[in-house]
């Protein structure tokens, strides 16, 4: 803990030392991104680049940082900016000549689909859209992105799986030490995506000004609710048959204890039986390799296990509402019951895609070469980071900097479980900001 506090405020001081920085990326969660920033950094550092990146909640105070010193940057990567105007993030870096969406969320549901569309000055001639495949980059269109702003890459997060999927008596024996499984036994990972079962209020409220309808706000949630429920004797039933060690992922946005007080309060146990783990930790790559069948809800976690050879399929105890609906769901087993799946065993071991995955294959290096792109492109032109100048965003700025100093502050003391436990789900995302120099600076 002390030690993480110390690599934190090193990092700090290291930022003090830049004259410049060409490309800032930022990180929403850790264990989906933090990866492929990586990797996107150094190979844009192996040219002569110095990359930054940050945690867009924890690292506000680094930002007012680079805005005092009022470092020049090049371009900005962002998870998602659907919607610039309302983000601090964005209103610091306003000025910078290019900006990149990844758009880490392409498999989308109708009604995500719509909140996702990109809007206002995200539609401008300053930001760059990264598209998996044509379909997505059509979504941009329709939307009203230039095609000369859309770049198709392939989905970078899938590329990795793709590297790992080989290993699985490797990550296998690796996760079963840490976390006390049998690496003899069957593991069924499960990453769920009931996020709308665990939502207050203000949730609600905030993802009606994304533009959910209130037919929707009212419905996913006990829809959600109402499957969870199945899910709990699901997990139970599974294990007393099958006697598998079974991984269960909550949707980042959800603790792992929520979801373990909500198990046990269904199923009216005092503690989870041996063999059933509820955990954030580790990578849901990491645990996809080790396992040996991985179902969800409608996590697209299952849908990349089962492109890469896995033995997956779908939990739906109940039918999903039409608004639900992905074509993706199509080519998965959708299972019932403990029971169901039982009877449907063979099918799931069977059942193999037969679509192309090699157009994924080499896409850490089409967007690593587009962010060189734009680098070389922009090279006399820099932004520099600056404080917001709106009076609406200056009061947000303010709010999100006391955060994640708190944040900072209570996380790695735990204090937060006292006073702020929404923010157990941030324990995870706890990384130090990183700083790769380019080479004719160091």
């Amino acid at each position: 803990m002390q030690g993480n506090r110390q690599c934190y405020f090193s990092a700090i001081k290291h930022f003090f030392s830049l004259p410049s920085i060409d490309v800032l990326i930022f990180v929403e969660h850790v264990d989906r991104e933090l990866e492929i920033a990586r990797q996107i950094a150094r190979r844009i550092q192996s040219s002569r680049n110095t990359v930054a990146i940050l945690h867009s909640r924890l690292d506000i105070p680094v930002l007012s940082l680079l805005a005092l010193r009022r470092i020049p940057i090049k371009v900005g990567i962002y998870p998602s900016a659907v919607l610039p105007e309302k983000s601090v993030i964005y209103h610091t870096l306003r000025s910078i000549p290019c900006h990149i969406d990844l758009h880490w969320e392409q498999l989308l549901y109708k009604p995500g689909k719509e909140t996702k569309r990109p809007r206002g000055v995200a539609l401008s001639d300053s930001f760059y859209h990264i598209a998996w495949d044509e379909a997505f980059a059509d979504f941009l269109l329709s939307s009203g992105v230039k095609r000369e702003n859309i770049v198709i890459t392939g989905n970078p997060a899938f590329e990795i799986l793709l590297q790992l999927r080989e290993k699985q008596q490797e990550y296998k024996k690796q996760l079963a030490e840490e976390f006390g499984l049998s690496s003899q036994s069957t593991w069924l990972f499960l990453p769920m995506n009931y996020a709308w079962a665990f939502l207050r209020q203000k949730d609600l409220q905030y993802r009606k000004q994304l533009g959910y309808s209130q037919a929707i706000l009212q419905e996913f949630p006990q829809y959600a609710k109402q499957c969870f429920k199945a899910f709990v004797h699901f997990v139970l039933c599974m294990k007393k048959k099958f006697n598998y060690n079974i991984i269960v992922r909550p949707h980042p946005s959800v603790t792992a204890q929520q979801y373990e007080e909500a198990f046990l309060k269904i199923s009216g146990l005092q503690r989870l039986p041996e063999g059933i783990l509820i955990t954030h930790q580790k990578s849901a790559r990491e645990w996809v390799a080790a396992s040996d069948i991985v179902g969800s809800s409608w996590s697209t976690v299952a849908y990349d296990a089962f492109r890469i050879g896995k033995p997956a399929f779908l939990f739906t105890p109940y039918p999903r509402p039409e608004w639900l609906e992905v074509p993706w769901y199509q080519e998965l087993v959708e299972v019932r019951s403990c029971e169901d799946f039982e009877d449907k065993y063979p099918e799931i071991i069977k059942r193999r895609y037969s679509g192309d995955i090699n157009s994924h294959i080499g896409a850490l290096e089409r967007l690593s070469t587009f962010v060189l792109e734009l680098v070389r492109d922009n090279k006399e032109k820099t932004g520099c980071v600056s404080f917001p100048s709106d009076q609406s965003m200056k009061r947000m700025w303010m709010r999100k900097w006391v955060a994640s100093v708190m944040m900072r502050t209570m996380i790695p003391l735990k204090l937060h479980r006292i006073f702020f436990s929404r923010w157990m789900a941030l324990e995870r995302d706890l990384m130090v900001p990183e700083v790769y120099v380019a080479y004719n600076q160091e």
